[in-house]
């Protein structure tokens, strides 16, 4: 739902009042159509221009995701380095902002620009426009032939206002429910992010996916096909049997009041060789066949259990993947190389043990650490932890409000996988987890730390109990 002109015009003026003389620094493209600014009083203002429904508000919550690199980004990070907010205020009688900002110039004196969002459903723009009213930049340039060109070096003119009419405010407008309802959205725009940035990587295994249902329903065909002709040698030694009566030029012949095609082109003893050869032909497809296509469904299955993971891996699961699939070939089309496949290793796969209804992952490796950490189980309410001060176990405790017992339990198991019997270990939400830059590392924003005096029987017996995930 797109908000009206009165919300719009409050918003202005609540943002005005509390922003103003604000810096608005450390640009980030977040999405095709969405940036937003650091503000020095705290906070970020959040652009979404999205053409069904463009919005801004203002958010408190931390987003550390790198920025997308555009023309029109790389233009506002030029022209509004470390800009001062003077002040927010509604343009004509639509759904327009006029944010007014003072900027040093190349020449390092103070001037006047104006960032202008549009937010006008199908037509949302965020344009800068320089103090003389001429366009700088704009998330969506068009032509100078259009009836209201948006093109660098142009006067800017606000669009002319339609058969829009602005609705009368029913109730005061309420700044911390209005962020409170964009904020909502986020999740929304966090996945549409991973959308865009990651669309190859969702494209290829898509396609994956798809290739591989064809190949097992090829595979299929072929065995049915080769199952109607596992007997056909019985043809060809009828046909010697019967040279004196059979005629191949009449196209058929009939076996136990069945009709059997000849080629006519071919004479009998041609004509037996070829019933023999297909058959030896269908009993090889037919042997092979189930091999073909016990490798294909399972080769299907590891498709969409990739496919599902990465729905849920946050970016820097995903980044990891692109790389190791070697999907950035894609950007080089002159590159003779060819993804890898995108199939798991089997030593990739971490560990679980069941403790009740409580279900205990842990890796044995770097790379197992990575697969569970950022791939496999990336629920950020779900409980992280590691042997501190040595290498060891990542280890996931898959359900959310995990129980101080549990927590001792899970360290336990760091500890047996660190071969230690005691020690010190570091626990935290898997939403303060991020990847490192080497293999297995995790970087936490914050953590706690619990002390192993002793290893429980129950730990042993869990650890014992423990068996590698199977491919789903």
């Amino acid at each position: 739902m797109s908000y009206d002109f009165g919300t719009i015009k409050a918003l202005a003026s609540t943002l005005n009042l509390t922003y103003a003389n604000a810096h608005m620094a450390h640009l980030v493209q977040y999405g095709e159509d969405v940036f937003y600014f650091h503000l020095s009083h705290g906070g970020r203002l959040t652009f979404v221009l999205d053409n069904q429904n463009p919005y801004v508000y203002v958010s408190d919550s931390n987003n550390e995701s790198p920025s997308l690199s555009t023309a029109f980004s790389m233009a506002l990070r030029k022209e509004m380095g470390n800009a001062c907010l003077i002040s927010v205020k509604v343009l004509g009688e639509d759904r327009i902002l006029d944010f007014a900002v003072e900027v040093i110039n190349d020449v390092f004196k103070s001037e006047v620009r104006h960032l202008i969002a549009e937010l006008i459903p199908s037509r949302a723009n965020l344009i800068l426009v320089g103090g003389d009213g001429k366009v700088i930049s704009a998330l969506r340039m068009n032509s100078p032939s259009d009836p209201r060109p948006i093109v660098h070096g142009l006067v800017y003119e606000p669009p002319l206002k339609g058969n829009y009419e602005a609705k009368k405010d029913e109730k005061p407008f309420d700044f911390a429910s209005y962020n409170e309802e964009c904020i909502e959205r986020e999740p929304a725009l966090g996945e549409k992010r991973k959308r865009e940035r990651f669309h190859k990587l969702f494209l290829y295994l898509n396609n994956k996916r798809k290739s591989a249902k064809r190949k097992i329903g090829l595979i299929q065909n072929d065995v049915a096909e080769a199952k109607a002709h596992l007997n056909d040698g019985q043809y060809g030694d009828y046909i010697y049997m019967h040279m004196e009566e059979l005629d191949p030029k009449s196209g058929f012949m009939m076996v136990e009041g069945k009709k059997v095609p000849l080629d006519p082109r071919r004479n009998l003893p041609q004509n037996a060789a070829l019933f023999y050869k297909r058959q030896k032909k269908a009993k090889l497809t037919y042997q092979l066949g189930g091999e073909n296509l016990a490798k294909a469904k399972k080769e299907q299955s590891e498709f969409e259990r990739l496919y599902l993971i990465i729905q849920s891996a946050d970016e820097a699961g995903l980044e990891a993947l692109y790389q190791e699939f070697g999907l950035d070939q894609f950007e080089n089309p002159r590159s003779k190389e060819t993804p890898r496949s995108p199939l798991m290793a089997t030593e990739s796969l971490p560990y679980e043990t069941k403790d009740g209804d409580t279900t205990y992952l842990f890796g044995k490796s770097a790379v197992q650490n990575d697969y569970l950490s950022f791939l496999y189980d990336t629920h950020k309410k779900h409980t992280w932890m590691h042997i501190d001060g040595h290498t060891g176990s990542h280890l996931m405790i898959k359900k959310e409000g995990a129980t101080a017992a549990e927590i001792r339990l899970g360290a336990e198991l760091c500890c047996i996988n660190s071969n230690l019997t005691s020690g010190d270990c570091v626990y935290c939400l898997r939403k303060d987890v991020r990847k490192g830059h080497v293999p297995g590392e995790a970087l936490l924003a914050k953590s706690e730390i619990i002390h192993v005096d002793h290893i429980s029987e129950r730990a042993e017996q869990l650890y014992q109990n423990s068996k590698r995930i199977e491919p789903k």
